[in-house]
């Protein structure tokens, strides 16, 4: 357990322990048993002795009240009866209490080098809360940090509290699974699908879940105090956004819940999930948006609660952790949450006894009025209370609002390791156990179909295909099989293409057998595919990719769902057949005659059979501090030409040739002077790449275009080797700004390197949202093609 020094045996496995403090992350240590058979004999024993003499009364009989099916274990049976009586018993014991409450947050967007932060919040609070009565709230220190705030504040836009997101404060015997919601929001109708979340020890909830003990833990707390814990698997009878997935660790006897981590078994559709979306009005609405913010979805990849004793035997919440991802057609997000609760005083009902005592609302106000004199002339009643803050609570500020960004009680940021929050490592332990509860075999949404002008990805341009429409068809096969289907048409081409794959899905990777005939871009990112490169191909008639058709077969390894995709491992054999320029419009070049699309690659049709691999680290989430990223690639293949024979005293078929490829690209973002979305930035890039042995014309490395080398048009030199790099200077001013750039280039053959052949080009530019879109106006200061050209991109490093 974090925080705590805890020893737990599988039962069927050796003992492992696992030391855990306050003050350090957790390490472990295994124990070499020689005699495997007699531990797990007292193992077994041990835990059917505690329960055996913990019981509840009328708890002796479980199968008269669950379904007998709903359990793979009579550990488990017991452990259930325990916690579901627990849970579903009103517990009063609690009359009031005081708490320290911490939480930070942080909200970013997801883009191909790097999580690019835009919200972010941290907020310490003394909740004075009493049963029956009005929570009192006393704000104690408040920092937010997003683009534009410090504008709107100096404008009077914007009050210095408006942007914190505390919602209600712990009832005692609520114990939610995720951070601030409350038992209502996690009852739901157990077993009939309704669009509340079925909490798994809810009546009714043994309808729709499988239960089955895990590990036994002994848990220390700083006190002394020692906690034996069996570990609960949960497992729903059927994939939904409602049903969850995790593991409760329950003390045996009690029935008190020590600790859950948990998930949505689905993720959630906006449209097809979320009440408010499915009436006249909510469809409208999702009409009207853009078809690039289509389909909106939202995953919750893990949310973790923590609770612990208190004198009395009052168990009250430690610490909870979510964490989740959104996305909107094109944009993805991720919002992380933590929250530690630090309890100064608690008194029961049978210490104070006017705690069954009716509350009106002159208790409330001679309460309140208490608690503003208590804490000095500095603090006042806030009249002004947003839906955020909580809708039942009372607030006391400082009157010097200024103060709170400077509060000694204030957390760090989220992306820092702090006492009292989950380390790294203890959010990767989570991750283990959800990875170990199965997949239900069956889903609420076995299938999803997804097409045209409905998401972005579904509608490319490009000048092989011209307009490409493009359909996705996903099927459950059963439990953690998916059979994926995409195809697409080109309207200039005439020619489909199609790829199925066979995906298998867990907490730690996706492994995805496919067949495919696809068109294929050289950049190994599949850059020019997306909808950036069709924008610009079509609005401007600007491509940036080289083209090729590919059919074969592949077996990709790549991070599960919801991951970056920090690292990926294909191997392949595939045919590759050349493909020509069709497409003949832009928008732009409309009026134009005599404008052409650039001529296409000429690819060779070779049969390849190969392996390559990818990996891209970012390192350092806040935005005053320095970060830097790389990106490796390298691929090796053997590659024989199609239909080719050699002529001699008998016909043979050509050669096989062999090649090997590799690059590497890093970027660092430095901050100058200023904090937060304000100031001087530097950025820096640079990357280079070569290719060993005769490697198809396909397999070239190409720069030019905003991507690689600004001021030249897409692939205006290419070759077996590449080096390149730029610079950046911006001055940022609440997230936009304008920067000068010097970017320089060459590519080519090693052997033939000539510094007179590096192309260079400068330029300025506007940046917003830390380059998250950008508009540069470049002049190639080197070469036949230098002029000023203007690239309107998305991802630079500043």
């Amino acid at each position: 357990m974090p925080g705590s020094t805890a020893e737990t045996g599988r039962h069927e496995d050796p003992v492992r322990v696992c030391v855990c403090s306050n003050e350090s992350p957790r390490t472990r240590h295994a124990l070499i048993n020689p005699t495997r058979r007699s531990l797990h004999a007292l193992a077994a024993t041990t835990v059917a002795t505690i329960l055996a003499a913990t019981a509840h009364p009328h708890a002796a009989a479980p199968q008269a009240r669950f379904q007998p099916n709903a359990f793979e274990d009579p550990v488990a049976r017991q452990v259930y009866a325990q916690a579901y009586d627990r849970w579903n018993t009103p517990d009063t014991a609690v009359a009031r209490y005081t708490a320290l409450v911490r939480q930070r947050l942080a909200a970013s967007l997801r883009t191909a080098p790097r999580d690019r932060l835009v919200y972010s919040n941290e907020h310490a609070v003394r909740t004075h809360w009493r049963r029956g009565g009005r929570p009192v709230v006393v704000v104690l220190g408040n920092r937010t940090r997003h683009p534009g705030r410090e504008l709107l504040v100096d404008l009077g836009e914007a009050h210095e509290l408006d942007a914190m997101p505390y919602a209600e404060p712990f009832v005692p015997g609520n114990d939610p699974l995720f951070f601030n919601w409350d038992r209502e929001q996690e009852i739901g109708p157990g077993g009939s699908g309704g669009q509340a979340l079925v909490h798994p020890l809810a009546a009714g909830s043994d309808l729709v879940y499988r239960f089955r003990s895990g590990d036994t833990t002994t848990v220390s707390f700083p006190d002394g105090r020692r906690i034996r814990a069996v570990e609960l698997l949960v497992t729903p009878l059927r994939a939904s956004p409602f049903l969850i997935k995790g593991a409760l660790w329950i003390e045996p006897g009690s029935g008190h819940l020590v600790r859950a981590t948990v998930k949505p078994s689905d993720f959630m559709d906006v449209l097809r999930d979320v009440e408010d979306f499915q009436g006249p009005g909510g469809q409208l609405a999702m009409h009207l948006i853009p078809g690039i913010f289509k389909p909106a979805g939202i995953r919750l990849t893990s949310a973790t609660v923590e609770y612990r004793p208190r004198d009395g035997g009052h168990w009250l919440p430690r610490s909870a952790r979510v964490d989740v991802l959104m996305t909107a057609g094109v944009v993805t997000g991720r919002v992380e949450m933590d929250v530690s609760y630090e309890f100064e005083s608690v008194v029961t009902a049978s210490e104070d006894a006017s705690a069954a005592a009716a509350r009106t609302a002159r208790a409330d106000s001679a309460y309140v009025a208490t608690m503003v004199a208590r804490e000095g002339a500095g603090y006042e009643m806030m009249e002004r209370v947003s839906v955020a803050r909580g809708r039942n609570s009372r607030f006391i500020v400082p009157r010097d609002l200024s103060l709170l960004e400077f509060s000694p009680h204030l957390p760090p940021p989220i992306w820092e390791e702090a006492d009292g929050f989950a380390s790294r490592e203890e959010r990767e332990d989570d991750r283990q156990t959800l990875a170990k509860v199965p997949v239900p075999s069956y889903s609420m949404n076995p299938w999803a179909l997804r097409y045209g002008w409905g998401t972005p990805e579904m509608v490319r341009y490009n000048r092989v295909e011209g307009l490409a429409m493009g359909l996705e068809f996903d099927a459950l096969v059963g439990g953690q099989y998916t059979l994926r289907t995409s195809g697409f048409f080109g309207l200039a081409d005439g020619k489909a293409k199609v790829r199925v794959d066979l995906v298998r899905s867990t907490e730690r990777h996706r492994l995805a057998l496919g067949g495919f005939h696809e068109l294929r871009a050289t950049a190994t990112n599949a850059g020019p595919l997306r909808f950036g490169n069709s924008l610009t191909a079509f609005l401007t008639g600007r491509d940036e990719g080289e083209y090729y058709r590919a059919v074969g077969v592949d077996l990709t390894w790549r991070p599960p769902v919801g991951e970056r995709e920090t690292i990926a491992a294909r191997v392949y054999h595939e045919r590759h057949f050349s493909v020509g320029t069709r497409a003949s419009f832009a928008f732009f070049q409309a009026f134009d005659d005599d404008w052409r699309f650039r001529t296409n690659l000429s690819a060779d049709e070779t049969d390849e059979t190969g392996a390559e691999a990818t990996m891209s680290r970012w390192w350092g989430e806040d935005p005053d501090r320095p970060q830097g990223g790389v990106d490796l690639y390298g691929q090796a293949a053997r590659s024989r030409p199609v239909g080719g024979w050699v002529l001699g005293p008998v016909y043979r078929p050509a050669e096989a040739a062999d090649f090997v490829r590799a690059s590497a690209v890093a970027r660092a973002r430095l901050p100058v002077t200023g904090e937060n979305w304000t100031g001087w930035r530097l950025g820096l890039e640079a990357g280079a790449g070569t290719t060993w042995g005769d490697a198809p014309p396909q397999r070239a490395w190409f720069l030019g275009s905003a991507s690689t080398l600004r001021g030249y048009e897409p692939s205006a030199i290419g070759g077996s080797s590449f080096m390149r790099a730029r610079v950046e200077l911006s001055k940022v001013f609440e997230g936009v700004g304008g920067s000068i750039f010097y970017d320089v280039g060459w590519a080519g053959s090693r052997e033939d390197f000539d510094p007179g052949e590096v192309l260079s080009a400068a330029g300025v530019g506007i940046t917003v949202f830390d380059g998250l879109l950008r508009l540069d106006l470049a002049n190639g200061l080197r070469g036949a093609e230098r002029r000023f050209r203007l690239h309107l991109y998305a991802d630079g490093i500043l």
